[in-house]
């Protein structure tokens, strides 16, 4: 977890160097110190981790045709009530431990 984007791409790079890409990404892009859009082309562009399963977490369509361009997974719309974010981690989480994910390539 990374508080900004600074913070979230230094992890990235730091799993990169461990060659531990993580399989998933949760994208808050309503958090002020993140350009969501900038993070996820940054993402994007990288070899090593463009293949990142990325799910935006958003309370705004602001972006949604040009994030949606990006190959993300899915938008998830952040509830008021924070109490139901932890259902929305809840299935996100079941999902995740019903796909196979290819082996990592680093």
């Amino acid at each position: 977890m990374a508080e900004n984007e600074n913070k979230a791409w230094s992890l990235l790079q730091n799993c990169i160097e461990l060659k531990s890409v993580p399989k998933v990404l949760i994208l808050d892009s309503s958090k002020e110190d993140i350009n969501g859009l900038g993070f996820l082309r940054r993402i994007r562009n990288h070899p090593l981790l463009k293949s990142i399963l990325v799910f935006v977490l958003t309370d705004s369509d602001k972006n949604r045709e040009e994030v949606l361009e990006l190959n993300i997974a899915g938008f998830i719309h952040k509830p008021s009530d924070k109490s139901k974010l932890v259902e929305v981690f809840s299935v996100i989480h079941e999902y995740l431990n019903i796909i196979v994910f290819p082996r990592n390539n680093i």
